[in-house]
């Protein structure tokens, strides 16, 4: 965990917790499960919830979280968008809203509905490969 953790610099440890933390408010806000999900998220990531990085990079709105997610490896770009479906799928089916949000910000970085679909898929027949679920 300790080398996944690195492989982040703070600002994009905060732009990662940030981007969740704008997609969950859509709408209803940010419900007891989100709210969970993320600071697991922070958790495995060794930031939390309570890092002022995190207001700083909030006050740069979506093209200042781009900029920094962009800086993001590919890999670590598609761990981010799965974690963001993961977000999305935190309290059963979520809203159209969100969903926009959460593909715009994923299109900031590049990474298409399709591209996002392609990465669920990955993750699945891996967990089905050593028998999670």
């Amino acid at each position: 965990m300790e080398n996944f953790q690195q492989e982040f610099t703070g600002q994009q440890k905060a732009a990662i917790i940030s981007s969740m933390i704008v997609i969950a408010k859509t709408n209803a806000g940010i419900g007891d499960v989100e709210g969970r999900y993320i600071e697991e998220n922070a958790n495995i990531l060794g930031t939390n919830l309570n890092d002022p990085a995190l207001i700083g990079i909030s006050q740069g709105g979506r093209a200042g979280l781009a900029m920094i997610l962009n800086t993001l490896s590919q890999s670590n770009k598609e761990w981010f968008a799965y974690t963001v479906y993961g977000l999305l799928r935190q309290n059963g089916q979520p809203d159209d809203r969100k969903i926009q949000i959460a593909l715009a910000i994923l299109g900031d970085i590049g990474i298409t509905e399709d591209e996002l679909g392609d990465i669920v898929e990955k993750v699945r027949a891996l967990y089905e490969k050593f028998g999670r679920r």
